[in-house]
């Protein structure tokens, strides 16, 4: 099995056909062979992306036109959400990763619904870089708002998951979006660094970690390209002393989170999260009822096992054996300022006080449990995240990345 680039409307190979094996993270054993870009594949895909934008339909197409595209594309998404599950199952270990399709799907009609009219004039060529967390989630929501828009795209998936992105590529020409409209280039930092470096990009949009969002900021700058970054941050949960417990434990994420749960409750809290832990299966994501897959690689399990050996106190779960597998673990006693947990893992912290809760619990999502009204409103007043929800797990379903952000703003003076 072959998994290609997708550049100018075609399914190809890299220019000097180089390819490396795709993992899978159950059997630890290669399943296809991926097309390994270089920056010559990176500048083929911009100038493919560049010419549909300058001199073909996309930009100049009617938004009824578009949508009924997007549309389409929307439809063929959920039409192979089997495919799409085996993708990020066998690339990342994404369990019941066939959730995510309705979401990706809907997230396509979302973007699309949300532009208004063509008053604005599309930014250009956009680069999309992703990271592997959720990898069709984080591909749609860069491709879908800004072709709802009339850019063209160049999707640079992590090197680690290409292939949902592909797939995708592929479900966009079958749609009927013109060639050179999404351009998938697969491969890894090389081909990264080459799209942010290219003067022909218009819009550069990363979803991933700190670390590399510094790299792609950098990579920017030469041209001095706008840049929009969503990085990859552990969400903070708050349990105030007057917290539903059972609500706070039930739709809990194994998923890196930081909870801060106020010392009169957090002997109660510890063991529910716990128990609730040990309940959770285990397993290969082709299996419907596993809830935690494997780690997407070697390098995610060892930081996670790193972690695990080196600091904290397991309360449940830990490492199965020699293979890929992390058990959803409950860890106490960890350091505050570990930025990202790869893997099932959360950490559970006390706090006394609400100063406590507010300055350690502040990250881009945030979510807070109490009965007392006046309380929240004190708190997320207090809190400086960008998303809050008080007494309920938010889905994230928005398209993240603005209307300003995708459009270029034109004044026009004119004098006869």
């Amino acid at each position: 099995m072959k998994i290609l680039h997708v550049i100018d409307g075609a399914e190809t190979g890299s220019v000097d056909g180089a390819l490396y094996d795709d993992v899978d993270p159950v059997t630890r054993a290669p399943y296809a062979a991926v097309a390994r870009g270089a920056a010559l594949d990176a500048e083929l895909a911009v100038a493919a992306a560049r010419r549909a934008f300058d001199g073909g339909p996309w930009a100049r197409t009617g938004l009824p036109e578009r949508r009924r595209l997007l549309y389409r594309l929307a439809g063929l998404v959920e039409e192979s959400a089997g495919e799409f599950a085996r993708a990020d199952g066998r690339d990342v270990g994404r369990a019941r990763a066939g959730c995510d399709v309705p979401r990706a799907a809907e997230c396509v009609r979302f973007a699309v619904d949300c532009v208004e009219d063509d008053a604005r004039t599309p930014a250009g060529v956009v680069a999309g870089i992703v990271s592997w967390h959720t990898p069709l989630l984080n591909a749609v929501r860069i491709v879908a708002p800004a072709l709802a828009r009339g850019n063209t795209v160049v999707l640079k998936p992590s090197g680690d998951s290409p292939a949902s992105a592909a797939l995708l590529g592929r479900l966009a020409l079958r749609a009927g979006i013109p060639d050179g409209v999404l351009n998938v280039v697969l491969g890894f930092g090389d081909v990264g660094a080459a799209l942010t470096r290219n003067p022909a990009v218009d819009r550069i949009a990363f979803t991933g970690s700190r670390v590399t969002g510094r790299v792609v900021a950098m990579g920017a700058a030469v041209n001095l390209t706008p840049v929009a970054l969503d990085l990859v941050e552990r969400p903070s949960v708050i349990v105030c002393d007057d917290a539903d417990l059972d609500a706070a434990v039930t739709g809990a994420a194994f998923d890196g989170s930081r909870f801060l749960v106020q010392e009169r409750v957090y002997c109660a809290f510890l063991d529910r999260l716990a128990e609730t832990a040990r309940t959770l299966q285990v397993g290969d994501p082709a299996d419907p009822l596993t809830v935690v897959g494997p780690l997407a690689g070697p390098a995610q399990y060892h930081k996670v096992a790193g972690l695990l050996m080196g600091g904290g106190r397991i309360v449940t779960g830990g490492l199965t054996g020699d293979d890929w597998f992390v058990r959803p673990t409950v860890l106490t006693e960890l350091p505050a300022d570990i930025d990202e947990l790869p893997g099932p893992v959360v950490t559970v912290a006390p706090f006394a006080h609400e100063d406590e809760a507010v300055h350690a619990g502040t990250a881009r999502t945030t979510t807070l449990f109490t009965r007392d009204p006046e309380r929240a409103l004190r708190v997320t007043g207090r809190l400086r995240s960008r998303d809050i929800s008080v007494n309920r797990y938010a889905e994230r379903t928005d398209t993240e990345f603005d209307k300003e952000f995708l459009t270029l703003r034109k004044t026009v003076r004119m004098a006869f």
